[in-house]
């Protein structure tokens, strides 16, 4: 059984950011998608991100190059970072 505590819907639409996050480091069309959901899930989750990450990526919409490439993977690990301490603060180590 589920835990009442993991909300499903916001897990899949960090899952799917995710996703959209890495395919646009192959095609940086892909970014537009990923702004949308992070504007969807800002409704979900009001204390997970200080800064609407839709406006980060905006931002991120105006870098060429390698500085692209980096500040996609650095929200990435970030992302990746928050999912990781969501899960420990629910499910701590016994």
């Amino acid at each position: 059984m589920i835990s009442q505590k993991v909300n499903i819907i916001e897990m899949l639409l960090l899952i799917l950011l995710i996703l959209l996050l890495l395919a646009s480091l192959f095609n940086p069309l892909l970014l537009f998608p990923a702004i949308g959901l992070s504007m969807l899930q800002v409704g979900y989750n009001k204390g997970f991100l200080p800064i609407p990450l839709s406006l980060i990526l905006l931002l991120i919409l105006g870098l060429r190059g390698d500085y692209y490439s980096i500040a996609i993977m650095t929200i990435l690990a970030f992302l990746l970072f928050m999912i990781i301490s969501d899960k420990i603060k629910y499910y701590p180590f016994r």
